[in-house]
């Protein structure tokens, strides 16, 4: 399995901010020992914007990121991803959840769809079924 957590801080944000509202979302133990890394792009109008991306790859760490992000995420939260469950999976077993930057830079989960955190979790399977990669995740508390 493997998670990777990536969100844009636009010229008009602190990409500071950004950074800490995305290790709001990991353990409060992986916090420290966990790099981002930056790539510099320009927006459409050529506007400064940085792209942050963690990867986590560590099979212990990355149940342990999962786990957090559905414990910390509230019932109506969890009811709303297990109900569009099949559209926020891909072919290939990638579960995408996208989360509110503001909320998570207050320490709480939050689905969003504008400018989000965006969170690819990756189940490892042969062949991955809608029903086989549910069960992974109901397992970590989906």
């Amino acid at each position: 399995m493997s998670v990777q957590l990536s969100a844009v801080a636009h010229a008009t944000e602190d990409a500071g901010k950004v950074e800490m509202a995305m290790l709001n979302t990991l353990p409060v133990d992986l916090r420290d020992s966990t790099s981002i890394s930056r790539q510099n792009l320009k927006g459409h109008h050529g506007n400064p914007m940085v792209m942050l991306t963690i990867r986590i790859s560590r099979g212990k760490a990355v149940k342990s990121v999962i786990q957090n992000l559905f414990t910390m995420m509230i019932m109506n939260e969890k009811h709303e991803v297990n109900l569009d469950f099949e559209n926020l999976l891909d072919e290939n077993g990638n579960f995408y959840v996208r989360l509110d930057k503001q909320e998570a830079l207050k320490g709480k989960i939050k689905l969003a769809t504008r400018d989000p955190i965006r969170i690819k979790m990756k189940a490892r399977m042969f062949r991955p079924t809608p029903n086989g990669v549910r069960e992974i995740f109901k397992d970590l508390g989906m």
